[in-house]
């Protein structure tokens, strides 16, 4: 399966753009995948949409730091719905998506660097909170959640959003990172990402 990968957007030592992709992405992912990495440029993402089975937008820095970015990840989730084709959001991935389906994000406290553990809702199972990471400032809180997306999970005790889906098409939000941490979260990642194939 071909998947289309975003990439960070920054600026080198010399005032040039670039575009990052932790190697743990490719270590991860490419297990799995066939990985090919977007760069944040909207006429060239488009050419590549065209190879992609599937998208996974990733995490990593603020959104006023990154227009491109935006740009391209915001062309990829409406091409990936247009093509009825899968879509995950990883961590600030997830976010963004929050935000292109109308929702929110609030800064949250105590998610940087730690692990918790996960409370579903629903009928999910419960897995016995088992731990996954956490690495971000700004999260989804109840309030926060765009009305075509269904939360799946809460981080136990603040109650911050830690995955969803949408109601309709096949999209994704995870907030924690399955790349990293020698696969922490790996107890629930596989069931996820067998969705993600389907």
């Amino acid at each position: 399966m071909k998947i289309l990968m975003s990439q960070k957007e920054t600026i080198n030592e010399h005032g040039y753009a670039i575009d990052v992709l932790e190697r743990n992405y490719i270590d991860y992912f490419s297990e799995r995948f066939i990985i090919i990495s977007v760069p944040n440029h909207l006429k060239a993402a488009k050419k590549l949409f065209n190879l992609t089975e599937g998208v996974i937008l990733t995490g990593g820095g603020d959104f006023d730091e990154q227009p491109n970015r935006n740009l391209v990840e915001s062309e990829l989730i409406t091409l990936s719905i247009k093509r009825n084709i899968p879509l995950i959001g990883i961590c600030r991935g997830m976010q963004f998506i929050n935000r292109y389906f109308g929702g929110n994000l609030s800064l949250v406290d105590n998610h940087v660097r730690v692990t918790h553990k996960l409370k579903f809702t629903g009928s999910r199972h419960d897995e016995e909170r088992k731990k996954v990471n956490s690495y971000h400032r700004f999260g989804i809180k109840k309030n926060d959640i765009a009305n075509d997306l269904i939360i799946d999970s809460f981080s136990e005790g603040d109650e911050v959003v830690e995955s969803f889906h949408h109601k309709k098409h096949k999209v994704i939000g995870i907030q924690w990172h399955p790349e990293r941490d020698n696969g922490i979260s790996k107890w629930i990642d596989i069931s996820i990402f067998n969705l993600f194939e389907e």
